[in-house]
């Protein structure tokens, strides 16, 4: 909700103030096409599987994360700093693979691979699984990657499993174009209690509809708490919209002052 305008804020808050609150987390009939509120602690109804090497996670949502050693663009501030007269503009990094296409969870991409939560008498998905805290996944094995005729690699405190010839953890000798993956997983212990906001349709929640986008909060929260997470929300919205604001402003001027100087 960060990037909302103050009329979107309005109208979300408008629909929130109006939400059916759910204090059983049934389903009501009578309930269908309106949006309620469900909170309390969710089971795992379906995990995920990655159909690339046939993972199996206990868990409803995960990120693969793949990425490819290659040269790329040096930032703005790595060219600042750069010694005078060089002319290196590239280096080499390990950086991230586009995504998947929607369907294609086989290739050697990045993807969002959804299972299923249930919340009372309903099912949690798409979207809502993406709002869920997530942690890095330390279960690969050293048997795992020697299958594959890969390695285990270790940066920045996640476990990879790379194509990389690793001689020690300070990854000392890397090959271009070498590929490597791991992955993000939705964190349940965090998640123990949730609180879900979405349109009811049969048994499912509708993260988006109309005008209306749902939400899932950590934590088993109530109406005028989730009221007040969207108002905090609202509330950094504006400071970091003024604060973009003012940052383009004063680029704008140095800008002028440079062309002018």
């Amino acid at each position: 909700f960060l990037f909302f305008t103050s009329d979107e804020f309005d109208k979300q808050t408008a629909v929130y103030v109006n939400a059916v609150y759910l204090t059983d987390n049934k389903l009501v009939p009578q309930n269908e096409g309106k949006i309620i509120i469900i909170a309390g602690t969710p089971l795992v109804k379906k995990g995920v599987v990655d159909p690339l090497y046939n993972i199996k996670f206990d868990a409803p949502f995960v990120f693969r994360i793949a990425q490819e050693y290659r040269k790329v663009p040096l930032t703005a501030q790595e060219e600042k700093n750069l010694p005078k007269g060089s002319k290196n503009t590239m280096k080499m990094k390990w950086a991230r693979l586009p995504f998947a296409d929607k369907g294609d969870s086989k290739s050697f991409l990045c993807a969002y691979l959804p299972g299923d939560l249930q919340l009372g008498d309903f099912s949690i998905k798409g979207m809502f699984l993406r709002q869920l805290p997530r942690k890095p996944y330390q279960g690969f094995t050293d048997a795992f990657a020697w299958q594959r005729n890969m390695k285990l690699q270790t940066d920045d405190d996640k476990l990879y499993v790379t194509q990389a010839q690793v001689t020690n953890n300070s990854n000392s000798y890397r090959r271009s174009g070498a590929l490597r993956f791991t992955y993000e997983v939705a964190d349940m212990k965090e998640a123990k209690d949730i609180t879900v906001i979405g349109r009811q349709k049969g048994k499912d929640l509708i993260y988006e509809s109309d005008e209306f986008y749902g939400q899932l909060y950590v934590g088993k929260l109530t109406k005028e708490q989730v009221k007040g997470k969207l108002k905090s929300e609202q509330n950094i919205g504006t400071i970091t919209a003024v604060v973009c604001c003012g940052l383009m402003a004063v680029g704008g001027a140095y800008l002028a002052f440079k062309k002018t100087a």
